[in-house]
């Protein structure tokens, strides 16, 4: 079960939602959740039934398999964080699990507990069943054209990487109200992928106790970011065919235009010389024939390294996170590889070529400087997506990349260089393709 084809449950320990839809199915279970468990036990459990009662018809309304959830009790302990504010958890682990082996016990559902697989860490997750999708079928939900999220659009995390509760400045309130209003936007339109429906809720999230650092956009749940980019080239938007226009190595044309530089017509910050690596030609050229003719490894590479260049505090860890990415890719099927046709390569060559060709820039390797460069790539995402709003033209957003009806690939276009010379002063090295 890919991970696209999932919903997630975390989100769901953050607020109290209880729209009148889910009375019939959430009755069912309390009153299978007495049976089982006594009277006794009801009362803690009022949240958890709530909250996968919504989950369940979530999964139904989307069409997906099933729900990832956590199965460790420190989970769902104490307060969570919504825009900052802390508020008392009510979902608690024992009455989630309860509900979960009961329903597994009825037959609407089964569950994989996560674990380490080798190295490789797995989740918690249940899959419905095809008697348990007859019967939340059975009680003729109503369900509104969009099922809404009431959760945190503005995530502030600590250094361990949890939320943290914090003052609403004026910033941070208008940062709130614009993307509740990008989220009540989306809401009144439908977005498809392979023609299955996917919800949108968007969250900003910073990172590292700091404005400044990250401030990306991220969809919660099922998220349209995590489809791989020749599937999005299917999305539909209200039924209508989508385009997707990305700017071309943003993060070094970002750092080179701050810099003062100006790349000439042509240059590519993502080149790499064959001689640095190690290539079976001949399972590439088989690979470009039969699965991908557009397939350049050693580019995608080369992106990957000089992302780990800016992205990591040390050389080492540069190093080690180039290999560990490198090693994952080739465990995935073949045709999602993006490196396949590499053998082998050695970190300290590869990036002495790399910084040759990003002489400008390769100051900033090894600095962590990524992720400054998020909160920059961020402001420009809100200047784009805010003009869509403007516009009444639906947006979506792929970090760098955005998604509109092909009918506005013009007014996307010319948003993303306006964006661009906002955020940057200029745009010399802004280079908008359509993907």
């Amino acid at each position: 079960m890919g991970e696209e084809d999932t919903l997630k449950m975390e989100w769901l320990r953050r607020v109290y939602y209880k729209p009148k839809y889910i009375f019939k199915l959430r009755q069912e279970i309390e009153s299978r959740y007495k049976e089982m468990y006594g009277v006794k036990n009801i009362y803690k459990a009022q949240d958890a039934i709530d909250a996968v009662s919504f989950t369940l018809i979530r999964a139904f309304k989307y069409k997906m398999d099933g729900c990832y959830f956590s199965y460790h009790p420190s989970k769902y302990i104490g307060n969570v964080t919504v825009n900052g504010v802390a508020v008392k958890s009510g979902v608690g682990y024992t009455g989630v699990i309860n509900i979960l082996k009961m329903l597994e016990t009825d037959g609407f559902i089964s569950i994989s507990i996560g674990g380490m697989m080798g190295r490789d860490k797995t989740n918690s997750y249940f899959i419905l069943s095809d008697s348990g999708v007859e019967w939340i079928e059975c009680f003729d939900i109503k369900l509104p054209k969009n099922i809404p999220i009431k959760s945190s659009v503005i995530e502030i995390k600590d250094n361990s990487k949890n939320n943290m509760s914090f003052k609403n400045t004026k910033e941070l309130t208008i940062m709130r109200e614009w993307v509740t209003e990008y989220n009540t936007l989306m809401a009144d339109h439908e977005v498809l992928v392979d023609y299955l429906p996917f919800p949108i809720h968007m969250v900003r999230k910073f990172i590292r106790e700091s404005l400044d650092c990250g401030g990306r956009y991220y969809y919660t749940g099922l998220s349209v970011q995590t489809v791989e980019a020749y599937k999005r080239k299917g999305i539909l938007i209200d039924g209508e065919a989508t385009v997707e226009l990305d700017y071309k190595s943003m993060h070094p044309a970002i750092l080179a235009e701050s810099n003062g530089v100006i790349w000439t017509k042509g240059f590519d910050p993502y080149r790499l010389d064959y001689s640095v690596m190690a290539i079976d030609i001949e399972a590439l050229d088989a690979y470009k024939l039969t699965i991908n003719p557009t397939h350049n490894p050693i580019r995608n590479l080369a992106k990957l390294a000089l992302m780990c260049a800016i992205n990591c505090k040390s050389k080492r860890q540069a190093y080690a996170a180039l290999k560990h990415k490198f090693e994952d890719d080739g465990k995935k099927n073949i045709e999602d590889q993006k490196y396949y046709g590499i053998l082998e390569f050695e970190p300290k060559m590869l990036y002495a070529n790399l910084a040759d060709n990003n002489v400008e820039i390769a100051k900033y390797f090894f600095t962590d400087t990524g992720v400054k460069l998020q909160r920059v790539d961020s402001d420009i995402a809100e200047f784009i997506m805010k003009a869509c709003i403007r516009q009444d033209i639906p947006v979506l957003c792929i970090h760098d990349s955005f998604i509109v009806k092909r009918k506005h690939h013009g007014e996307l276009h010319k948003l993303m260089k306006d964006g661009w010379a906002f955020r940057l002063g200029t745009n010399f090295n802004c280079y908008v393709e359509e993907k």
